[in-house]
């Protein structure tokens, strides 16, 4: 799951997010950027994604937290993220 799919996955979840009113760091740990160099987090390690579906599962986040949620053990991720996204309104 690299490079042209991820870019094409990115593009859609971009438009949602957008649409959504996410523009800013979902994660909010010490040391958050707020709204400054946002990226993607996935729930798994980028190496053990197989699926569009688990690809495009993610949150947003800024440059520092992204690093210490990847920091985390696997499981702790996942969980982490996984909460994130269903605790969403939309």
């Amino acid at each position: 799951m690299k490079g042209k799919v991820w870019d094409k996955v990115r593009r859609q979840v971009k438009v949602l997010f957008e649409r959504a009113g996410i523009i800013s760091c979902e994660l909010k740990y010490a040391g958050c950027w707020n709204a400054n160099a946002l990226s993607f987090c996935h729930r798994l390690k980028r190496r053990k994604i197989t699926t569009e579906e688990e690809l495009a599962f993610v949150i947003l986040g800024c440059i520092p937290c992204h690093q210490i949620l990847e920091a985390k053990p696997a499981e702790e991720m996942y969980q982490i993220v996984t909460e994130i996204r269903e605790a969403r309104p939309v």
